[in-house]
Order: C-alpha cells, then sequence, then structure tokens
C-alpha cells in the first residue's frame, strides 16, 4: 500500500475478549501495531469485496453467453435427431 497522508480518524470500541483476540491477530501476522493491522484488514477486505462483485457480474455475464450457446447447440441437435429418426415428418403429418 502507498504511504499517503492519512488525515480521518475511524473510532470504535472493542471489549477485553475482542482486543485479546485482535492482538493475537496482530502478532501472529507480524503487524506493525494495531492500528496498521485493523486498517489493512479493513481495506482488504472493502477491495476484495468489490471484486468480488465485479467477478460475479463478469461471471454471470459469461455463464448466460455460454447457456445461450448450449441452447442453440441443443436446438441444432434436436433438430439433427429429429431429422435422422424422422420425427420431424410425423409430428408435420399429424
Amino acid at each position: 500500500m502507498s504511504i499517503q497522508s492519512r488525515t480521518h480518524l475511524v473510532t470504535f470500541r472493542l471489549s477485553a475478549d475482542e482486543y485479546a483476540e485482535v492482538t493475537r491477530y496482530c502478532t501472529a501476522e507480524g503487524a506493525r501495531s494495531v492500528s496498521d493491522f485493523v486498517r489493512e484488514t479493513i481495506l482488504h477486505r472493502t477491495s476484495a469485496s468489490r471484486g468480488r462483485k465485479g467477478l460475479l457480474e463478469a461471471d454471470l455475464i459469461t455463464l448466460t453467453t455460454e447457456l445461450q450457446h448450449l441452447d442453440f447447440k441443443l436446438k441444432d441437435l434436436s433438430d439433427w435427431i429429429s431429422a435422422i429418426t424422422g420425427q420431424r415428418d410425423q409430428s408435420k403429418a399429424s
């Protein structure tokens, strides 16, 4: 993350158990401070959330396109099978 001037302060309270858990994670992750750890964790989560939304939209577009392609192929296959088995002619005769 780039070094930039930080001008906004965010404050929230933690219970003793919550604080102990956060400090354990800080130590385990090698964070310089609780503030650095919490800031990085929050920023990582928000950027990951934005990324997932974009990825989800792209995945849905890809899925829709693939399903449309599959639908066309299945219709072609159905027509081909009907032509081979003569079902198309029988259904027109009825």
